[in-house]
């Protein structure tokens, strides 16, 4: 299953016994999954269904859901709705014969007593065929926002390869110029102290011992070999997870934040430890690099 990205559009339209469904489902990126649905309410008890179907597709992201029923007949008039109109009718004429009025009754005058023309057209579907229309359609249409966050996904994921493979190719040139900043280090401490010594006039009264380990001590504050093991280790994680074979994609998105903030803290100590402007500019593309997918990667499911 390839990395999904959380931003997609997809529309599907169906119709049945005279009634067209259209549904529009948009996604971009969130924390977790957050559902929004508008919908007429006519088909306000298919919300749940709807709520449902976009769990089954979806994991995280914020998910608009657009539905809209529109009739694609001419209005006609069932045999309940013609009794009514001829109820409201018969009371109107009723009363204009109570009150002597001239004029007949209008159909302006049964408008102004309450008749509404939107409720006229009863011929509709029945619930359990508005249910298996708003399933169908919304389900394309759904399918269809899925196929445009793996295309999204894949491009993403090509990217992120390519940023992690130079990332991986910065770090094999920064191990060796760690070894000869380390050596350089060495001496320079070596030189300083003996210099300090000897202004000090007490360098026959330190120990061999005594000056090694101060050397030790202050190589040690910088030496970033521990970074640079589990950086490597990082970058290698990150290759496997965007490749799929780390975690489930489920939480593939997370997983490589994750990844990357742990690789930025190790950068972050590695540059603080440096003192090889070489070195150190290494360091700082890598970041960089870093912080570029670190925004990429906010928008994979």
């Amino acid at each position: 299953m390839a990395l999904r990205s959380m931003t997609g559009y997809g529309a599907a339209q169906g119709a049945r016994d005279g009634w067209q469904l259209t549904v529009e489902c948009r996604s971009v990126n969130h924390r977790s999954l957050d559902i929004h649905i508008t919908a007429p309410t006519s088909l306000w008890a298919c919300e749940m269904t709807v709520r449902e179907l976009v769990k089954r597709h979806c994991r995280r992201g914020r998910i608009d859901c657009r539905l809209a029923l529109d009739s694609t007949g001419p209005i006609q008039l069932a045999p309940p709705a013609l009794s009514q109109v001829r109820q409201l009718y018969d009371l109107l004429d009723t009363i204009r014969d109570h009150l002597r009025l001239g004029r007949p009754v209008t159909l302006r005058d049964m408008l102004t007593a309450g008749l509404s023309p939107v409720g006229l057209n009863t011929v509709s579907l029945q619930p359990d065929e508005v249910e298996q229309l708003v399933t169908s359609v919304t389900g394309e249409a759904l399918a269809r926002l899925v196929a445009a966050r793996e295309r999204e996904g894949q491009a993403l994921c090509q990217e992120l390869a390519n940023r992690v493979e130079r990332t991986r190719a910065l770090l094999e040139q920064i191990e060796p110029k760690s070894i000869v900043e380390r050596e350089s280090q060495a001496k320079r401490v070596k030189q300083r102290i003996e210099t300090l010594l000897g202004e000090l006039e007490v360098k026959q009264a330190i120990e061999n011992d005594r000056l090694y380990q101060e050397m030790a001590f202050t190589l040690e504050r910088s030496d970033i070999t521990e970074e640079l093991v589990r950086s490597q280790s990082h970058v290698e994680a990150l290759r496997k997870q965007i490749a799929g074979s780390l975690t489930p994609m489920s939480t593939a998105g997370k997983g490589i934040d994750f990844l990357l903030q742990e690789l930025s803290r190790e950068l972050n100590t590695m540059a603080a430890k440096s003192s090889s402007a070489d070195l150190t500019a290494d360091i700082l593309e890598m970041k960089v690099e870093v912080e570029r997918m670190r925004e990429q990667v906010q928008n994979i499911e």
